[in-house]
């Protein structure tokens, strides 16, 4: 068990740069002012769909490659 707290620690330590990026992405701050179109923001839910399926395809074909 502690290999893997070790293992979770350790990414975090190497993912910290662009979890702070993702942090203090200027999407936000431009949003509150200047609201996106209703097209804009309906599109984003089709994009995260797409890449979250991606994402999980990808994992797929790892786990059935390294059981």
């Amino acid at each position: 068990m502690n290999d893997a707290r070790q293992l979770v620690r350790d990414v975090r330590d190497t993912l910290s740069d662009i979890d702070e990026q993702i942090r203090n992405h200027p999407y936000p701050d431009l949003l509150s002012r200047r609201p996106a179109s209703a097209e804009s923001l309906g599109s984003f839910p089709g994009h995260q769909y797409h890449i979250v399926t991606s994402d999980l395809r990808s994992f797929s074909t790892l786990v059935s490659r390294f059981p």
